[in-house]
């Protein structure tokens, strides 16, 4: 038996409903501002700007509230933007850039 073969927008779908279904059955996760006071890992908070999902507001609240923070908007970018083959180069270049340069 073989699966089907999904383009990568059909993926991106099927990946954006499966977190709405999680969401929509338990709940959005939220962290009070004291919970992100006390991340000590380097963090670098990625949030597209065109979220359907989770506001652009929740990110920039990440990166008021972790401490030594970075923050990273994408013009455009919807919830799973770093899993389409457009994005993934620029992501991995970001990200790399973030983590050496600690």
């Amino acid at each position: 038996m073989s699966l089907p073969k999904f383009t990568e927008k059909r993926k991106g779908a099927i990946i954006a409903k499966q977190f709405w279904n999680f969401r929509k059955l338990y709940g959005d996760p939220s962290f009070t501002s004291d919970e992100l006071k006390t991340i000590k890992a380097q963090t670098l908070v990625v949030h597209g700007d065109s979220d359907p999902i989770a506001a652009v507001e929740n990110a920039l609240s990440m990166f008021k509230f972790i401490p030594n923070a970075h923050l990273w908007i994408i013009p455009y970018g919807q919830h799973i933007f770093i899993f389409l083959p457009d994005n993934q180069n620029e992501f991995l270049q970001k990200t790399l850039f973030f983590l050496k340069s600690k």
